[in-house]
Order: C-alpha cells, then sequence, then structure tokens
C-alpha cells in the first residue's frame, strides 16, 4: 500500500506538473496570440508603404507559420486535456499512461526546444522589424517634410493668385485705355470721313524749306490739302495726330502753308496757327518730294557749276588783258 500512495503521489505531482506545463502552454499560446495580433498590426502598417512588399510577404509567411504553431498547439493542448481526461477515468492503468506520458513529456520536450528556437527566430524576425519600424518612421518623416513643402508651395501659389489678380486688374486698366483709345480711333474716323480733299493750283515761289529730303522747292505741280473742321477741341490733337500718322504711313509728306515739312506731332499746332492756311495740312508724295529735290538740287549744282565757269573764264580774260598791258622786256 505505500508504494501504491507513493505511485499515486507521484502520479499527483506529475498531475500538477502537467497542469503546470499546460498553464505555460496556454500563456505561451496567449503570448502567441498577442505577438500574432502585434505581427498583423505591423502588417497593417507595412501595408500603407509600397516599398514593403516583400516584408509584408515574409511576415505573412511568418504570421501562417505562426498560425500553424498555434494550431499544433492548440492541437498539443486538446490531446493533454483529453489525455487527462483519459488519466482521470483510467486511473487503473496509470503505470502505462505515466510510461506514455513520460515518454510524450520527452517529445514535448523536444518541441519545446523547437519553439525556442522559432522563437528566437522570431527575435531575430522581431530586430528586423524594429529596423523595419526605423525605416518606417523616416518615411514618415519624409513625408511630413513633402506635406510641409506642400503647404509652402500652397502659399506661394495663394501669393501668385493675389498677384495674378492684380495683373488681372492691370489688365481691366489696360482694356479701359485700349477702350478710350478706340474712342479716340472712333472719333478719327469720324473726322477724317468730314475732312475734304482737293486739288492744289501750283504754287511757283524760290523759296527754301527744311524737311526729311533736304531742301525742297515751296509748291507743286498736284497735290492735295486737308481741312480741319474740329468738332471736339479736347481730343483734337490726338485725332489729328492719328491721321496724319496714317497719311504718312501710307506715303505722304505733311507741309504747312509755308511749305515748311511737318511730323504728325506738330502737324495740328502748325494748322491752328498758320495765318496763311488756316486749319490746313498740304500733303504730297514721298517720291515727288524726293524727285522735286533731287531736280531742285541738280538745277542748284549745274547753276553752281556755270557760275564757277563763268567766273573761271572771267579770271583767265583779266589776267590775259592784264598779260598783253605788261610791257615785254
Amino acid at each position: 500500500m505505500s508504494k501504491l500512495e507513493h505511485h499515486i503521489n507521484e502520479l499527483g505531482q506529475q498531475q500538477t506538473r502537467l497542469k503546470q506545463q499546460i498553464t505555460d502552454l496556454t500563456d505561451q499560446r496567449s503570448n502567441l496570440e498577442n505577438a500574432i495580433d502585434q505581427l498583423k498590426e505591423q502588417e497593417s502598417k507595412l501595408l500603407e508603404t509600397a516599398d514593403n512588399l516583400r516584408q509584408i510577404e515574409s511576415l505573412k509567411v511568418a504570421i501562417e507559420q505562426l498560425e500553424q504553431q498555434e494550431a499544433e498547439l492548440h492541437k498539443i493542448i486538446n490531446e493533454r486535456r483529453q489525455e487527462f481526461l483519459e488519466l482521470e477515468k483510467n486511473f487503473d492503468h496509470r503505470g502505462q499512461k505515466i510510461a506514455e506520458l513520460e515518454q510524450y513529456v520527452d517529445e514535448c520536450d523536444q518541441k519545446q526546444i523547437k519553439l525556442e528556437q522559432e522563437i528566437n527566430k522570431l527575435n531575430q524576425n522581431q530586430l528586423g522589424l524594429d529596423q523595419d519600424i526605423v525605416h518606417d518612421r523616416q518615411l514618415v518623416a519624409n513625408l511630413e517634410e513633402k506635406i510641409d513643402q506642400l503647404k509652402r508651395q500652397e502659399i506661394d501659389l495663394e501669393k501668385s493668385v493675389d498677384q495674378r489678380g492684380r495683373q488681372q486688374l492691370q489688365l481691366e486698366k489696360n482694356i479701359e485705355n485700349l477702350k478710350e483709345e478706340l474712342d479716340i480711333l472712333e472719333i478719327a474716323r469720324k473726322e477724317l470721313s468730314q475732312m475734304t480733299i482737293k486739288f492744289l493750283l501750283p504754287i511757283w515761289e524760290h523759296q527754301q524749306s527744311e524737311s526729311p529730303y533736304g531742301n525742297v522747292r515751296r509748291g507743286w505741280k498736284v497735290g492735295k490739302v486737308l481741312s480741319l473742321h474740329i468738332s471736339n477741341p479736347s481730343k483734337a490733337s490726338k485725332v489729328v495726330e492719328k491721321v496724319a500718322d496714317e497719311y504718312l504711313k501710307s506715303g505722304f509728306a505733311l507741309f504747312d502753308g509755308h511749305n515748311q515739312a511737318l511730323s504728325p506731332q506738330n502737324c495740328f499746332q502748325a494748322a491752328i496757327n498758320s495765318t496763311e492756311s488756316p486749319n490746313k495740312i498740304f500733303l504730297k508724295r514721298h517720291r515727288e518730294a524726293k524727285t522735286e529735290n533731287n531736280a531742285f538740287l541738280k538745277r542748284r549744282r549745274d547753276a553752281d557749276t556755270e557760275n564757277d565757269v563763268r567766273t573761271n573764264l572771267d579770271d583767265e580774260d583779266d589776267t590775259k588783258s592784264e598779260n598783253r598791258k605788261t610791257p615785254r622786256r
């Protein structure tokens, strides 16, 4: 009986140890579940970055392995529980069961060694994950820096929008100015429609005037005259200037009543201040003015040459007469 009690006590101690082992395995299971949850959280974080796809795949493999290990642990725990129940039911066969349990404990020890190896691998993986976390934090810092850059770009864009608004206001002002110029051109068109053009009779006077073509003889065979009918004195100067500029571009030269060459800027004052031909601007084709200028210069050069020849001939005659009067020795 003492041996049986001793054997029963040993079985009770083994039962206690088995319960402790089951408790330890349950704790390991909870720890593994926590580790799996942490790995899943890390997996969800790593899924946000495209650069960690390979690491995610490796994590998935590790998670699958852990899930397999968890399933095996579940299986082991269930088997142990079943065995424990069978041990309680079949207490008469505890000797055989004890041997089987000892053998099973050895197997569990081997599995525990394997689990420790797996845990070491998981620790190494955890180190890799820590490095990945550092890398992810660096990525987050870079993203925050990019966000700051985008905010600065947004501020610059707002400034650019304000500047474009100011440019839009300036453009509207320019449009208003262009509208005013269009009004002036419309008035010029109306003034031009009111201008009368008539042919002049030849004016032959041997006077000279300065013009862009040099000395131009006053007068021409056929010319044109613009009679100004000023209906709006406040804008007449600009109107006359634009009309005169159009005639100048069309191939006409501008002159006043004294045949003085004019420019579009001073033709208005010259016309209203003229006493001989008030409110009139005289026109002549550029080609005709050049031709007359060249003809006048040629005639003047010919006259100067003729005068020089006559002077030289007179000097020669005087020299000959003096030589005749001088007695020979």
